[in-house]
């Protein structure tokens, strides 16, 4: 795999494709859940974000994307920069570039995997066609059969999501993201409702396909082996703080470990 951290040129530094100063997070009452965090991600990094419950994983990945308004500091995504609440402009030119992947899959179950993956197109221009694969265009329909047959699905493209195993609906949900074309898949805890198993097999293919096309991964986890299997980056939040910063290839458990204890 190329660098991580993304080519250079003449000598400089590649621009990060997402770079936050000094953010901080406050919810009413002062409650703090960020207290400055300063990271540059590099296109076609994978990277774990780790810590324990309430560390501000989530709240993070909200704030990098436009979700959360800050309280301090800045946030550049692409060529999106903002700080305080991002205008609605600002969002919708940051998530148009954006893959997600939920914990809880968020299918619509009584719909077929691929009018679920067809969904991936909601927010382009004439996107009320995204609702079923009948009225979508046959373009995107195509589209929606490679994003399944990218996760070897592409059998189970007519059966409503209710009747997908959890793995496979969380490979529905990849599709769904992998169909944006995007150059950002977030993904947070993908793998926590799954068995091992299914666990390890999604995030493999998370991994992969990422890595594949270039794009750039950010997934949470509370698997320290996931973590090191499937990014080449750990971030540990601690303390609405950055606690570790390093490559994968530098670390091993017993390292992770006081991230959650102590």
């Amino acid at each position: 795999m190329p660098d991580a951290r993304g080519p250079e040129s003449s000598g400089r530094k590649a621009q990060p494709l997402l770079r936050t100063r000094d953010l901080v997070k406050t919810y009413a009452g002062g409650h703090s859940v960020l207290a400055g965090i300063s990271l540059e991600i590099a296109a076609g990094e994978r990277v774990a974000l780790i810590g324990a419950n309430g560390a501000g994983k989530s709240t993070l990945l909200k704030s990098l994307i436009g979700l959360h308004g800050l309280s301090g500091g800045s946030v550049r995504v692409f060529d999106t920069e903002f700080t305080a609440q991002p205008t609605g402009k600002q969002r919708s030119a940051i998530r148009r570039h954006i893959g997600f992947v939920f914990q809880s899959h968020c299918l619509v179950r009584r719909l077929s995997a691929l009018s679920n993956v067809v969904h991936g197109k909601f927010g382009l221009p004439g996107s009320w066609r995204a609702w079923h694969q009948a009225i979508a265009p046959a373009s995107w329909r195509a589209e929606a059969a490679r994003a399944l047959e990218a996760v070897n699905l592409i059998d189970k493209a007519y059966e409503r999501a209710d009747h997908l195993s959890g793995g496979q609906q969380q490979r529905v949900a990849i599709a769904r993201a992998l169909i944006r074309q995007p150059r950002l898949f977030i993904a947070d805890e993908p793998a926590a409702s799954l068995d091992p198993a299914a666990g390890h097999d999604v995030m493999r293919r998370l991994s992969d396909l990422s890595a594949s096309r270039g794009s750039t991964l950010i997934f949470t986890s509370h698997d320290m082996q996931h973590a090191l299997d499937y990014a080449d980056r750990v971030i540990a939040l601690k303390g609405g703080t950055v606690f570790l910063d390093r490559a994968t290839r530098d670390l091993d458990t017993a390292d992770l470990e006081p991230v959650f204890h102590g």
